[in-house]
């Protein structure tokens, strides 16, 4: 007898979904995947694991297209100190910590003096999801 996936009903429709699926197709939604974002990183102390998504910070805006090339520090981190305007963290690169230590920005944002059209802006910066909620 070949086993079936696991199901759970919908208390909208009473028609049954995969048990891992966040939403049915009625429209009813189960849970959100929420990011943690860290709203304080000044709170951050040596050895937190975070995330840094892309799509945030620093950026240079091509004169001619207008098109946003995003030059900060992205993936997964391990804080090593925090300094007055920013992170000093460790990569994390499958799963392994590498060698490369990287300033990640997180000052009040401003254009930059010695580069045109270069934007310095703070990252965004999540908690790592093995990491318990705060």
């Amino acid at each position: 007898m070949k086993r079936k996936a696991p199901q759970k009903k919908c208390p909208s429709c009473n028609g049954t979904c995969h048990a891992r699926s966040s939403s049915c197709s009625c429209g009813h939604i189960f849970y959100r995947k929420q990011l943690s974002v860290i709203t304080d990183w000044n709170s951050l102390d040596r050895g937190d694991k975070i995330k840094s998504v892309k799509g945030h910070g620093s950026f240079w805006i091509n004169p001619e297209t207008k098109e946003k090339t995003y030059m900060g520090v992205y993936g997964k981190l391990i804080v090593r100190k925090v300094v007055h305007n920013g992170v000093i963290a460790s990569k994390i690169e499958r799963g392994v910590k590498s060698g490369l230590t990287e300033f990640v920005y997180m000052g009040s944002p401003h254009r930059s003096d010695l580069m045109d059209n270069y934007h310095i802006r703070p990252h965004k910066l999540v908690w790592d999801k093995k990491v318990k909620l705060r």
